[in-house]
């Protein structure tokens, strides 16, 4: 009798210890789970800001020359955090992270503008009355989900 309630003792330990396992395991699975998925959250969230400085200036038809300074100001501050980027020779594509600004007559005549220095840009409007509207379309990348091409045009 005695072997016997030692032996309803041990297995109950064991079976409160398999137990606490099976909650660690589970508690580890889930806290798991919500880890991954606030780390989702978080990349999701970083990215529609990261866009939205660009966006809302997408389909816009009353920007003017200022607005074009102030786009390629963020493009370049961003493209000048990947210590790979040369001004002159790195071009924005669907697999990196660079953007490229562009601005010319119509949609389709465009001109990089990144390493046109911004007073330039400003004497070439006032040169041309000073006071056109342009319109912007922006490009997302469909691998990087990141603007990665913005055009402007005067607005017709």
């Amino acid at each position: 009798m005695e072997n016997a309630s030692r032996a309803l003792i041990i297995t109950a330990g064991v079976l409160i210890g398999i137990l606490v396992l099976s909650l660690a395991a589970y508690l580890y699975f889930v806290f798991g789970d919500y880890v991954a998925n606030t780390h989702e959250l978080i990349a999701i969230n970083t990215l529609a800001q990261f866009n939205d400085k660009y966006l809302q200036y997408n389909n816009r038809t009353d920007l003017t020359i200022q607005d074009i300074v102030t786009v390629k100001n963020y493009a370049l501050e961003n493209n000048y955090s990947y210590s790979d980027y040369n001004i002159n020779s790195t071009i924005a594509a669907d697999n990196n992270n660079f953007i490229d600004v562009f601005k010319g007559e119509n949609r389709t005549v465009q001109n990089r503008i990144l390493n046109i220095p911004d007073e330039q840009l400003l004497q070439e409007e006032l040169n041309n009355g000073g006071q056109r509207k342009f319109t912007c379309e922006v490009t997302i990348s469909q691998q990087t989900r990141r603007v990665n091409k913005i055009y402007f045009y005067p607005t017709t």
